[in-house]
C-alpha cells in the first residue's frame, strides 16, 4: 500500500530540495560572476549584469592569451592526467584480473586486496618526503657496497633525457600513477568477479591463450567499469596539489597551483582565480557527462557481491 505524503510533506521536501541545489550551485554562480567583473567590483555585493555592474570578458581574454601561464598549465595537468590514468588502467586492469581469476596463498588474495585498500587511506602527506628523496636520486645508479648498479626510475629519466626527475611532470605522473592503480585494481577486481567464467572457459576450449581471453572477452564485457575507473583516475590527477606543489617547478606546475597563486599583493584576485576554476572545471565535467552512464554500470557493477 503506497502512503500518500501530506501537503506540508511535500512542501517541506521541495523547499529543501530548492535549498539544496542553491546551495550546490552557488560557488559556481559566483565564480562566474567574478569572471566578468572588475577586480575592485569583486568585493561589492552586486550580482545582477548590466544592472548593478557592467560586464567584462577582459580577465577570460588575459588568461586565455597565453600570457598568465593559464593555458600551459592546463596543458600540464592534461598530460599528467591521461598518461597517469592510462598507466595505472593498464597495471590496475591486469592485477584485478589476476586476483580475480587466480588464487594465490602467500599472501593470499583476500590480503593483497585489502593491501591494495590501504594504499588509498594512506595519506599522501606521509610519502612526501620518500618521494621527494627518490625522485631527486631517480637518475643516479645505485651505489651498494661500492657497485653502482641500474634502478628502475633510471629508465623514465632516459626515456625523458633529463638527468633529474624533479621540476618536471615525470615525478608527478609517477606519484599520480602509484596512488591511482588501487582504485582501479580494486573496481576492476569486483568487476571480472562478476563475469561468468564460462565465456572465458569456452574461448579457452576453442584454443584461445589467457592474455587473448583477457583482451578479447573479459575486456569488452568490463569496459564500463574500465570507464569509471578511468574518471576516477582522471578527476584525482586532474585536482591534485601536494605532490604537484613539491614534485614540480616554475615551468611545469599545473593547474591547481596556478589556481592557489591567484594571492597578489593587492589581496586576492577573484576574477583571476574564478575564470582559472571554471577553466579547471570544465574537463572532468564534460568527460562525466559524456560517459555517465558507463559511470553509473561501472559502480554498481559488483555493489552486491564485492
Amino acid at each position: 500500500m503506497i502512503r500518500r505524503r501530506s501537503p506540508l510533506q511535500i512542501t517541506l521536501f521541495v523547499v529543501l530540495l530548492l535549498l539544496g541545489t542553491i546551495w550546490s550551485i552557488f560557488p559556481f554562480v559566483w565564480a562566474l560572476r567574478n569572471s566578468i567583473m572588475r577586480l575592485q567590483d569583486t568585493y561589492k555585493p552586486w550580482f545582477i549584469p548590466w544592472v548593478q555592474f557592467e560586464p567584462t570578458l577582459a580577465t577570460w581574454r588575459s588568461e586565455l592569451s597565453g600570457q598568465s601561464g593559464l593555458v600551459s598549465a592546463a596543458s600540464n595537468s592534461l598530460i599528467v592526467a591521461v598518461v597517469s590514468t592510462v598507466l595505472a588502467l593498464l597495471l590496475g586492469t591486469l592485477a584485478g584480473y589476476a586476483l580475480a581469476r587466480f588464487r594465490y596463498y602467500v599472501p593470499d588474495n583476500l590480503n593483497l586486496s585489502i593491501w591494495f585498500l590501504s594504499q588509498r587511506f594512506l595519506p599522501p602527506a606521509v610519502v612526501i618526503v620518500p618521494f621527494l628523496l627518490m625522485m631527486r636520486a631517480g637518475c643516479q645508479p645505485l651505489d651498494l657496497w661500492g657497485l653502482h648498479l641500474p634502478q628502475p626510475l633510471q629508465l623514465a629519466c632516459v626515456a625523458t633525457g633529463s638527468r633529474t626527475l624533479l621540476n618536471n611532470l615525470t615525478s608527478v605522473v609517477i606519484a599520480h600513477t602509484t596512488f591511482n592503480m588501487p582504485f582501479v585494481v580494486l573496481i576492476m577486481r569486483s568487476i571480472f568477479r562478476e563475469l561468468p567464467f564460462e565465456l572465458e572457459e569456452a574461448a579457452l576450449v576453442d584454443g584461445a591463450n589467457r592474455m587473448q581471453t583477457f583482451w578479447l572477452v573479459a575486456m569488452p564485457l568490463a569496459a564500463a567499469g574500465l570507464v569509471a575507473a578511468g574518471l576516477i583516475c582522471f578527476a584525482f590527477s586532474w585536482n591534485e596539489f601536494l605532490f604537484a606543489l613539491i614534485l614540480t617547478g616554475p615551468t611545469s606546475q599545473t593547474l591547481p597551483l596556478l589556481i592557489g597563486s591567484g594571492t597578489g599583493v593587492q589581496g586576492i584576485q577573484f576574477n583571476v582565480i574564478s575564470v582559472r576554476t571554471l577553466v579547471a572545471i570544465l574537463p572532468p565535467v564534460v568527460a562525466a557527462l559524456l560517459a555517465q552512464r558507463y559511470v553509473v554500470r561501472g559502480l554498481t557493477f559488483g555493489a552486491v557481491k564485492g
